[in-house]
């Protein structure tokens, strides 16, 4: 098989999807594409892979990539701060063949995909894996009874302490629930995992890009005058995408998180979703905790690698970059002076260069 990548733009792109049977993928869609040019100013290409074996040149796969220029040098990412956003085929022949043609596009910079499930085997041999991570999703067509069957006993344990504790779950589309889940979701990467989170701009584009339009919100978990954790979900076709979570440090033993995640479940059934995907978790023993509460609670796990192609060892100045951007980072999440609005001016000017 040969391929032809074709330069597309955003309204074919969504015709593609529908040709590729793709227009429920979240990191593919064009609004979650709006919110990475509005908050960070990326630019991102479209191309269709046309198979140039085929008379009526069919689409046999597609890629939106970002060319990044850092100190670093120049990459290209499939897509920045995308989770899986990755190549999209008919089969594992039309993504390795889509692969190859791209990495004659870049040029023999250095190409950064994401590989999942029964991608991985066919792209794995031909680049280095810079990360590693997993997907987990929820089947929603099951009844509630067998959803209920594959919590674990642990899980439904953590439920019934957070109704004991008297936690309410809310659902909440307003821009005030999204600022709120931003300050707790802000607590959480400095303090856990001494990071600066996403700013708050980016959550205010997610806001405008998919809760104003009826596409997302957050369900909250309250206790008493307390908004103590929180998902902040998003919709595209028939699935909901839990794309972030976070709870402050203080009410953990009340398990706010688990009676979150079984209350969602349930509603998101009710009115008709099919899948609930509960997105990318790390492979490092940072996330053990995370990928453990996914598991309990009944999800598919996919493993999910990040793949380099064009990848040769980082040069001295590359180096170093990344260890003062780090240094940088960890500096800001520990400086306990940094107020919020502080916090939130630094991460919307630094985060693009994290990617």
């Amino acid at each position: 098989m040969e391929v032809l990548l074709k330069k597309i733009n955003p309204q074919e792109w969504e015709n593609v999807l529908t040709q590729l049977n793709s227009k429920n993928l979240l990191f593919q869609s064009l609004s979650w594409h709006q919110v990475l040019i509005e908050a960070y100013g990326f630019e991102i290409d479209y191309y269709a892979a046309i198979d140039v074996n085929e008379t009526n040149g069919n689409v046999i796969g597609a890629i939106a990539i970002c060319q990044i220029i850092s100190p670093q040098g120049i990459k290209y990412v499939s897509l920045p701060f995308s989770d899986y956003a990755g190549i999209i085929g008919i089969n594992s022949e039309s993504i390795l063949t889509t692969v190859i043609a791209l990495q004659n596009l870049v040029n023999g910079e250095k190409l950064i995909v994401r590989a999942s499930g029964e991608q991985i085997s066919s792209l794995e041999s031909q680049a280095e894996v810079i990360r590693e991570g997993y997907l987990h999703y929820i089947d929603l067509t099951q009844t509630e009874e067998a959803l209920l069957s594959q919590l674990s006993k642990g899980f439904c344990g953590a439920v019934r302490q957070a109704e004991k504790f008297g936690v309410i779950v809310k659902f909440d589309d307003s821009e005030a629930a999204f600022q709120r889940f931003w300050s707790i979701h802000a607590q959480l990467r400095r303090h856990k995992f001494n990071e600066i989170p996403q700013s708050r701009h980016f959550f205010d584009c997610l806001f405008t890009e998919f809760a104003l339009k009826g596409k997302g919100g957050i369900v909250e978990a309250w206790h008493g005058d307390r908004c103590i954790a929180g998902i902040l979900y998003l919709i595209v076709g028939d699935r909901v995408y839990y794309k972030f979570a976070a709870s402050l440090a203080d009410a953990l033993e009340i398990r706010p998180n688990n009676l979150l995640l079984w209350q969602s479940i349930l509603e998101f059934r009710r009115q008709g979703f099919l899948r609930y995907e509960l997105g990318l978790t790390g492979g490092s023993d940072a996330y053990a905790g995370l990928r453990f509460y996914k598991l309990s609670s009944g999800a598919v796990e996919i493993p999910l690698k990040f793949l380099a192609f064009n990848h040769s060892s980082d040069s001295l100045e590359a180096q170093s970059w990344q260890k003062f951007m780090q240094n940088l980072t960890n500096a800001i999440a520990q400086d306990p002076e940094i107020t919020e609005n502080s916090l939130n001016n630094l991460s919307r000017a630094i985060y693009q260069w994290l990617a």
